[in-house]
């Protein structure tokens, strides 16, 4: 039995999704809006564009994130003599087709690998599930200073509010932030523990009062996982979607606001409001401001007169 078979079924050794109990949509209580910082300089601008024109966003793969404790949890590695590590590894082979035979002899090379090698095997499929999951990140904070600087181009960019009573909005699930990595093993059908390598990051991060949307293969029939929301068209057609990272699309009028960083230029601006006029969107404009005694941002109305854009303080 070459070593590279039993391999190949080492990576399909973690527990099918299904056996997860998902999450359901009563389990999240997101604010009435959540936000996306985003810069519009180069290919930006376009990824702004589709977002206006054709509702579409990205989800990320773990591996594109700044912080490298992020999706990295402490993995619980198991003794590859352990029986039910053996029976997980026989049933995988069933699910590949291959004969009682095959896979008594795929368990007992499992069985005779040394630790180092059992060790970078596990560690290799459960990173690799790991990054398989698309993840989109918003906040419900739109007026720290930091989140400007760090993902709106020092300022100069924009956030996006989205309404979350409808569409995929409404399965944001709230980060929480401990001083504790979290911890996964691979190999559990605890859906909590999954879900809390996406769900935790470090108490640093804690001011971005972080929201994220997941996309992973559940193993479950998408009919099955729409029932009961058939009057949602975005969060009907985000399950439909094959699963993970990449693009998604949802409707353009689960957009309520749109605010410009206090550094955007007002010919910027006026291009923002005019492209998104044209689109027919109704959405409300804000802009950030320097508060005038504390170190701090203020949001306010951006008011548009006559065709053309000019800022008038809240009365």
């Amino acid at each position: 039995m070459p070593q590279d078979m039993a391999s190949a079924v080492w990576q399909n050794c973690s527990p099918a999704p299904s056996q997860f109990d998902m999450p359901d949509i009563e389990d999240t209580t997101p604010p009435p809006v959540l936000y996306k910082f985003m810069s519009i300089n180069g290919e930006r601008w376009t990824w702004f564009q589709n977002l206006i024109r054709l509702g579409q966003i990205y989800l990320s793969s773990p591996l594109d994130f700044n912080d490298p404790f992020d999706c990295l949890p402490r993995l619980d590695i198991p003794s590859n003599q352990d029986k039910r590590v053996n029976k997980r590894l026989f049933r995988a082979g069933a699910r590949q087709g291959h004969s009682r035979k095959v896979r008594r002899e795929q368990v007992g090379i499992v069985r005779s690998q040394s630790s180092s090698v059992w060790r970078e095997n596990y560690q290799n499929s459960a990173h690799r599930r790991i990054r398989e999951v698309g993840v989109y990140c918003v906040s419900a904070n739109n007026s720290h200073p930091l989140m400007w600087s760090h993902y709106a181009e020092k300022h100069t960019g924009l956030s996006i509010g989205f309404k979350t009573g409808v569409g995929i909005f409404r399965i944001a699930h709230k980060i929480e932030y401990s001083d504790i990595r979290p911890h996964y093993n691979h190999l559990s059908t605890n859906s909590k523990e999954f879900y809390d390598v996406y769900h935790k990051k470090a108490k640093f991060w804690e001011y971005e009062d972080e929201y994220r949307i997941l996309s992973l293969n559940t193993g479950i029939d998408p009919k099955s996982l729409m029932r009961g929301i058939e009057d949602d068209a975005d969060l009907m057609r985000f399950i439909g979607r094959p699963a993970g990272h990449g693009p998604a699309t949802l409707s353009p009028s689960v957009i309520a606001s749109i605010t410009f960083g206090c550094n955007m230029p007002p010919n910027e601006r006026t291009r923002i409001v005019d492209f998104v006029r044209a689109q027919g969107l109704n959405v409300d404009f804000f802009e950030a401001v320097l508060d005038e005694h504390k170190f701090a941002l203020s949001i306010r109305p951006f008011h548009i007169e006559q065709g053309r854009v000019r800022n008038r303080r809240r009365q």
